[in-house]
C-alpha cells in the first residue's frame, strides 16, 4: 500500500537536500560480492529471526529479508531465498553489525533488489543496493554513495529489469530529498526530481503501519500458463511461538491458507537453519 504525503520543508533542510541530490551525477558503481560471515563467527547467543519484507518472481524464487535480533539490538541482516516457490530455503550469511534491510523489489522473470544499510555508529558507510539477476542464486552489492548518512530511502520500485525509481528523504526530519532514476538495473542513478525550497512537497512513499497493527509480509504466488505468467494467489509469513510459517492462498481453490514450509524463528549461531 502506498500513499501521497505532504510535508512542510524548512528552507535550510531543503537546501541541503537539494544540493545533495542535485550533485548526484550518474557515475558507474561496481557491483561487488556482499560481505559474508563464516560459521565460526556465528557462534553465540540465541538470535530471533525477524522478517520485514517478502518478494517473489515468476520463476519461482521467493525472498525473505529482515534481521537477526539478540533481544537488545540488531545483530546482522537476514536474507533467505527459496528457488521452488517457498518450500525449501537457503540462508545467505550476510555480515554487517547492526545492518538491516529496507524494501525489496522485483522485475521480470528473475531480477531482485533490496535496500540494505551496512552503516555502523561512527562510520559513514553508504547505503547499498543488494541485487540478484538470477532469481537469488547469486548476489552483489552496489554502494549508493550519494545517500548521505542523514538520508534514507523511502521507497524503491523497478518497472522492468533495467528501469527503477528511488525516493529519498531526510532521515531525521522526514523531509523529501528527491527521486532518482536508473536505466541500467541500479548500476547508476541520476536525479529525476528535487524539492523546491519552502512550502510543502509531495513525495511518494510507502505507508507505514503501527507496530502493533503491521500485516504479515506477503508476496504474489505466480503460475505459468500458455507461455505467460499470472498471479494465482498470495504467499505470506506468519509467526508462531517457535517458527515462522510460510503459507499460501490459491485463488483457484476454496481451502483457505495452506502451510508450505517452516523456518526456525530462533537460531543459535549457524547450527539451526530453515526447517524443510
Amino acid at each position: 500500500m502506498r500513499m501521497r504525503t505532504s510535508w512542510p520543508i524548512s528552507g535550510l533542510v531543503c537546501a541541503a537536500a537539494l544540493a545533495s541530490v542535485a550533485a548526484w551525477q550518474a557515475q558507474a558503481a561496481e557491483c561487488v560480492d556482499p560481505p559474508t560471515i563464516g560459521a565460526r563467527s556465528e557462534a553465540g547467543a540465541a538470535l530471533e529471526l525477524i522478517i520485514s519484507d517478502m518478494a517473489s518472481t515468476p520463476s519461482g524464487a521467493v525472498v525473505l529479508a529482515g534481521r537477526f535480533h539478540d533481544g537488545a539490538a540488531t545483530r546482522r541482516p537476514a536474507l533467505l531465498v527459496s528457488r521452488d516457490g517457498g518450500r525449501d530455503w537457503t540462508r545467505i550469511p550476510l555480515a554487517g553489525q547492526g545492518a538491516g534491510f529496507g524494501s525489496l523489489a522485483t522485475a521480470g522473470d528473475s531480477a531482485i533488489w533490496g535496500v540494505i544499510s551496512f552503516r555502523q555508529e561512527g562510520l559513514d558507510t553508504p547505503m547499498s543496493l543488494l541485487r540478484s539477476t538470477d532469481s537469488g542464486a547469486s548476489w552483489c552489492v552496489v554502494p549508493l554513495d550519494a545517500i548521505e548518512p542523514a538520508g534514507t530511502i523511502e521507497s524503491l520500485r523497478f518497472f522492468d529489469e533495467l528501469t527503477g525509481l528511488m525516493v529519498v528523504a531526510d532521515a531525521f526530519s522526514g523531509n523529501p530529498a528527491g527521486a532518482l532514476l536508473t536505466a541500467n538495473g541500479g548500476d547508476t542513478w541520476s536525479p529525476l526530481w528535487v524539492p523546491a525550497p519552502g512550502g510543502a512537497e509531495e513525495i511518494d512513499r510507502a505507508f507505514v503501519y503501527p507496530d502493533d497493527d503491521r500485516p504479515p509480509p506477503h508476496a504474489p504466488l505466480w503460475q505459468a500458463q500458455a507461455g505467460r505468467y499470472s498471479v494465482a494467489g498470495i504467499l505470506r509469513v506468519r509467526a508462531e511461538a517457535d517458527d515462522l510459517v510460510i503459507e499460501h492462498y490459491d485463488y483457484r481453490r476454496a481451502d483457505g491458507w495452506q502451510e508450505r514450509s517452516r523456518i526456525a524463528r530462533f537460531v543459535v549461531g549457524a547450527q539451526h537453519g530453515p526447517k524443510p
